[in-house]
């Protein structure tokens, strides 16, 4: 009797243990260089939405998941959270490569290989994911806006507006939903814009407003309509208001303005020697708050039609379970696997 109770709570302990939420960090391999990544995936069953959350210039993967929080929202809420490490510049300081160098990491690669790894290992929702940032993280995640339009439905910025060049070359031809939080007394990437390019590689940095006028005339937004945040947190020395650019169907463009911010991911742990940090609501809720309100949708362009794929280029297909297909099985979206190692995302309507 006694053996038989210990054998039932043995199957219990590992029932709750292959159930519970998980984090784990990844070494991977790609173009050329030694990446990794943090995995955090909550209790339940998938397929998991999936937000990237990147760290900003000189801090990394760790620090961003502690700052942010967003593994707690991730808890509540039921999707999984990817904090991507960038790679070192020449000082020697974490960075990403948000202004696409071609001497430099190509990490609009490497997020779009990890969108792959996602699907494939870890049962991400294909059509549900969706990149933010703090500073450098916010400049990147516009980046990725850009060149990722047919993998990521949204993306946010904290306290990191777009390069110059890098919206020159934006020419996207279908809307595209954004969230931007900045503080008006940010010194680091201030809101009116700045040229860093004698300090780092960034380049000239456009403003706060200029990003959204970027992001609203392409979606062809209305005029914005502003409310405050209540001021619930009167010792963050702060003041938020909520601007909302409607378009479309109940879709939005939307700026966060924190009075009185400085460099700074509100509800994040106060860091003093960047300004005030807003403590009245929390980046991290508002933004997966705006992310859930999109996926991608089936005839988004930059996702290719089956009938788009030669043949003798396909090695095999997969399922965004990572299970192998025949081809008389494909449907919806997956994944195909070229002869030249490249995984791509494909959908199949009929």
């Amino acid at each position: 009797m006694i053996m038989l109770f210990r054998f039932l709570m043995i199957l219990i302990v590992v029932s709750v243990a292959l159930k519970s939420n998980a984090q784990e960090t990844f070494f991977v391999n790609h173009d050329g260089l030694d990446r990794e990544y943090t995995l955090y995936q909550p209790l339940g069953d998938g397929p998991f939405p999936l937000v990237f959350c990147l760290h900003g210039y000189t801090n990394n993967a760790t620090f961003q998941m502690e700052y942010s929080a967003f593994n707690e929202v991730a808890d509540q809420e039921g999707f999984m959270v990817i904090y991507p490490q960038g790679t070192n510049d020449d000082l020697g300081i974490p960075f990403w490569n948000a202004w696409m160098a071609e001497d430099s990491a190509d990490d609009v690669g490497f997020i779009d290989y990890l969108i792959d790894l996602a699907i494939e290992n870890h049962d991400a929702d294909a059509s549900k994911i969706y990149s933010c940032g703090f500073s450098n993280g916010g400049i990147m995640s516009y980046t990725l806006a850009c060149e990722l339009s047919h993998r990521i439905a949204a993306v946010a910025s904290v306290a990191g507006t777009m390069n110059a060049e890098v919206i020159e070359d934006c020419d996207l031809d279908q809307p595209f939903p954004v969230m931007h939080i900045h503080g008006d007394l940010d010194l680091v990437v201030p809101i009116d814009g700045n040229e860093l390019g004698d300090i780092t590689d960034f380049g000239v940095l456009i403003s706060a407003e200029e990003t959204l006028t970027f992001w609203n005339d392409l979606n062809n937004a209305e005029p914005g309509v502003t409310t405050d945040i209540p001021n619930e947190s009167i010792l963050d020395f702060c003041t938020a208001e909520y601007t909302s650019y409607s378009w479309g169907d109940g879709k939005e463009n939307a700026f966060i303005l924190v009075e009185g911010g400085g460099h700074t991911w509100p509800g994040g742990f106060p860091l003093v020697v960047v300004g005030n940090t807003n403590q009245d609501f929390s980046a991290s809720e508002e933004f997966w708050e705006f992310f859930s309100q999109y996926e991608l949708e089936g005839d988004v362009v930059g996702i290719q039609d089956y009938r788009e794929i030669e043949p003798e280029e396909i090695v095999a297909y997969y399922s965004l379970n990572g299970q192998v297909l025949k081809e008389s099985e494909l449907s919806g979206f997956y994944v195909a696997l070229l002869k030249n190692g490249k995984r791509k995302l494909y959908r199949r309507s009929e």
